[in-house]
């Protein structure tokens, strides 16, 4: 039986913020991103595909074989209906577990974001914001 996959504005917001991601640390030289399916392997039991991923020059070591095998530096998840809690709670546990620095959440109708930055191992939950992702990683507020 077919699965239906994301919505045409969930995609739209990842290709669109993916690509301010991108082009901003290509011209600042600081690290790549990519969106998924990609693998990230936090270790044997934890799996995941982020929708956006951002690795610091500093942490492209962890590419190994076509997959990221360590914690991104910075993940991007635009919400699916029925994956709220998945990403608000289960995922963001283990991201704070691996010490993923930033980690935002986009819910796509109201394009509001809520913010995780890693503080002390412990993710630090910021106002949400309506339209914008503020990476302190990259020192840039990205717009969509």
């Amino acid at each position: 039986m077919y699965k239906s996959g994301p919505s045409f504005e969930h995609q739209r917001i990842i290709t669109y913020l993916s690509r301010l991601i991108d082009t901003h640390a290509s011209v600042s030289k600081t690290g790549l991103a990519v969106v998924s399916p990609v693998d990230v392997y936090l270790d044997e039991n934890n799996i995941v595909q982020p929708d956006i991923v951002f690795l610091r020059n500093s942490s492209l070591k962890y590419v190994k074989s076509g997959k990221i095998m360590g914690a991104p530096d910075l993940i991007v998840e635009v919400l699916s209906p029925g994956n709220e809690k998945h990403d608000l709670e289960k995922k963001r546990d283990i991201y704070e577990k691996f010490g993923v620095k930033e980690y935002f959440i986009v819910e796509p109708k109201t394009k509001a974001v809520i913010y995780y930055y890693l503080v002390k191992g412990k993710f630090s939950k910021q106002p949400s914001l309506k339209g914008k992702i503020n990476s302190k990683l990259l020192r840039q507020v990205f717009e969509f």
